[in-house]
C-alpha cells in the first residue's frame, strides 16, 4: 500500500494523519478518470455533430 501523510495546522500544534491507498483505490481512480474522459469526448462529438 502507498503511504502518505497529511499535516493539519491547528491553533497550538500540527496534526499528522496517515493516508493509506490500496490497489483497488488506484484502480477506481483510473476507471473514473477514463470514464470521465470518455463522457467528455462523447459530449464534444455530439456537439460537433449537432453544429454540422
Amino acid at each position: 500500500m502507498d503511504r502518505e501523510e497529511v499535516h493539519t495546522r491547528t491553533k497550538d500544534k500540527v496534526l499528522t494523519d496517515v493516508i493509506l491507498k490500496s490497489p483497488v483505490d488506484e484502480y477506481e481512480i483510473r476507471f473514473r478518470r477514463r470514464a470521465g474522459f470518455a463522457a467528455l469526448a462523447l459530449l464534444v462529438l455530439l456537439a460537433i455533430a449537432i453544429a454540422l
